[in-house]
C-alpha cells in the first residue's frame, strides 16, 4: 500500500472511532458488572504461571487484530461479543507492514499512537487485557531492530500509560537464535518498565518449540516474562506437547502467542490435544487473526463488520474453537476447562524443619482431568553453617487418597496421604546459605488439604 493511501485509511479509522464513541455506546460501556480485569486485576508472572492479583493462575485467551488502525474501528459491542460470547479476555494488536514502516522510520507517527490509546480505552471499558505486539523484520539487523523497537515501545507505553491491563509482546519467534533474543530483550524491557514498572512482557522463543530447553536453562535476565511459542497444529507433532509440558514443569511461564488449529479438526485431533494442554497447564493462547483475507486462518468471514457480528460470520477455525470451549465448559460445569484455580488465592506456607532448614511452600488449587488437585512449589533453604546433602522431606495431607500426578527437580513417590520428595543428582547438595526449588502436583477426590512438611533421614 502506498503511503498516501495508508494515511487515508488511518484518517478513516479515526473518524469511525469518533462515531462509535456516541453517548449511547459510552452509556453501554459504563454499565457495571464482572469483567476479566475487575475479577483478576493486575497480572504478574510467578514461577511457571501467569497469575492474577490474588496469586491465582490466570489463562490469557485472546485474538489478534492485524493493524492498529483496524483495532481502533472495533466497537464496545464487538469487544463485548469477544468477551461474553467467545470467552476471550485479551485483545492482541499487531501493526501491519505499512504501519510498521511508519513506526520504524522515525517519522511522525502520533496518529498511530493516538489510535493505540483509543484501543486501550476500548479494552479498559470492556475490562479485558490489551497485548501490544511488535514484530521484527527479515533479515535480522540487530542495531536497526533494537532502535526501532525501543522507540516504538517508549511511545506506545507512554500512549497507554493511563490504562491498566496492558501487556507488551516485544518480539515473536523470528530472531535467528536465542542468544540474539537474550541480547535484544533486556534494553527493550527496561524501556517499557521505565514507564510501566509492573508490566508483563512477552518474548518469543526463536525457531522451533525444541528451543524451549535452551530458553529454560538460559532465561532472559529480567523478571515477569512470558515465553511465547507459535503452534500450528497441522504440522506440530504431539511430541511437542510433552516438550512444553516439561518446560512448564521446570518453571517456564508459557503462552501460545499464535495458535493455528488444523482445518476441520475431529474430536481426537492434535488441535484438541493442544487445547487440552493449554487448559490443563493454564497456558494462555492467542487463537488467530480476527480479520484476514485468508479464510483458512481467519476467525471472521471477510464480509464481517468490525461494528459487530454473529455466529453466522464465523469461519471454520472460529467455529471449531467455540465448539471446543463451549463443550468443555458444559463438561466441567465451571465455564472453563482444564486447570482452573478456584477463587481461593494461592496459599503461601512456611515450615521450620530444624537444623537451620526451612521450607517455603506455595499451594495453588486447580483441576486436572476433572479431579480436584494442587500444585506445590517448594523452596528448601539451608540457613545453617554446614552443607546439606542427600535431603528427603515427607509431605502429608489430611486426604487419604492423594495421588502423585507430576513432579520436577526431585525424586518423588508415595501413596495414601503422604509423598516423599528426595534430592536428585544435580541438587543433592544445598550449600550453607543456599536454596533449592522443586515441585509436585497431586490429585484427590476432594481438594487436597496439606497437613505437614517434615525432614527425613536420607537413606
Amino acid at each position: 500500500m502506498k503511503q498516501s493511501s495508508f494515511l487515508t485509511v488511518l484518517a478513516a479509522a479515526a473518524l469511525v472511532f469518533c462515531l462509535i464513541l456516541s453517548p449511547c455506546s459510552s452509556a453501554r460501556a459504563a454499565e457495571t458488572g464482572s469483567t476479566p480485569y475487575t475479577d483478576h486485576g493486575t497480572l504478574a508472572v510467578s514461577g511457571s504461571f501467569l497469575t492474577d492479583s490474588d496469586g491465582n493462575a490466570f489463562q490469557l485467551k485472546g485474538v489478534t487484530v492485524h493493524g492498529i488502525a483496524s483495532a481502533s474501528t472495533l466497537t464496545d459491542s464487538s469487544v463485548e461479543t469477544l468477551r461474553d460470547g467467545w470467552g476471550m479476555n485479551a485483545l492482541r494488536v499487531r501493526p501491519t507492514e505499512d504501519e510498521r514502516t511508519v513506526l520504524a522510520s522515525g517519522e511522525d507517527a502520533s496518529s498511530l499512537y493516538g489510535l493505540l490509546a483509543q484501543t486501550a480505552s476500548l479494552c479498559s471499558r470492556a475490562g479485558i487485557y490489551l497485548i501490544i505486539d511488535w514484530y521484527t523484520a527479515d533479515p535480522w539487523d540487530a542495531a536497526a531492530e533494537s532502535s526501532a523497537a525501543t522507540a516504538f515501545f517508549s511511545n506506545a507505553a507512554s500512549a497507554v500509560s493511563d490504562y491498566s491491563g496492558v501487556l507488551y509482546e516485544i518480539c515473536g519467534s523470528s530472531l535467528p537464535s536465542w542468544n540474539d533474543m537474550r541480547s535484544f530483550a533486556p534494553a527493550i524491557i527496561d524501556t517499557i518498565r521505565t514507564i510501566s514498572p509492573q508490566a508483563v512482557v512477552i518474548a518469543g522463543i526463536p525457531g522451533s518449540i525444541g528451543a524451549a530447553d535452551l530458553s529454560l536453562s538460559q532465561p532472559i535476565d529480567r523478571s515477569n516474562i512470558l515465553y511465547a511459542v507459535a503452534v500450528d497444529a497441522s504440522s506440530e507433532p504431539e511430541s511437542s506437547i510433552q516438550k512444553l509440558t516439561l518446560a512448564s514443569a521446570g518453571g517456564m511461564a508459557l503462552i501460545a502467542a499464535a495458535f493455528q488449529p488444523e482445518q476441520n479438526p475431529g474430536a481426537d485431533s492434535v488441535s484438541n490435544a493442544w487445547m487440552d494442554f493449554f487448559n490443563q497447564y493454564s497456558v494462555g493462547y492467542i487463537a488467530g487473526y480476527l480479520f484476514t483475507d485468508d479464510t483458512d486462518t481467519g476467525l471472521l468471514a471477510q464480509t464481517a463488520s468490525p461494528l459487530g457480528w454473529t455466529d453466522d460470520d464465523l469461519t471454520a477455525a472460529a467455529s471449531w474453537l467455540l465448539t471446543y470451549t463451549r463443550s468443555q465448559a458444559q463438561a466441567s460445569g465451571t465455564g472453563s476447562a482444564g486447570f482452573t484455580p478456584s477463587a481461593e488465592a494461592a496459599q503461601q506456607m512456611s515450615y521450620d524443619l530444624g537444623s537451620g532448614l526451612s521450607a517455603a511452600v506455595t499451594e495453588t488449587y486447580g483441576s486436572y482431568y476433572g479431579q480436584p488437585s494442587c500444585q506445590y512449589d517448594f523452596v528448601l533453604t539451608n540457613s545453617g553453617t554446614a552443607d546439606l546433602s542427600s535431603w528427603r522431606i515427607r509431605v502429608s495431607w489430611q486426604n487419604g487418597d492423594i495421588a502423585l500426578y507430576d513432579y520436577w527437580n526431585c525424586e518423588a513417590g508415595g501413596s495414601d496421604g503422604s509423598v516423599v520428595l528426595a534430592s536428585t543428582g544435580f541438587n543433592a547438595v544445598i550449600p550453607a546459605g543456599s536454596s533449592q526449588s522443586f515441585g509436585i502436583v497431586v490429585t484427590s477426590a476432594a481438594s487436597p488439604q496439606l497437613a505437614s512438611v517434615s525432614l527425613e533421614a536420607a537413606n
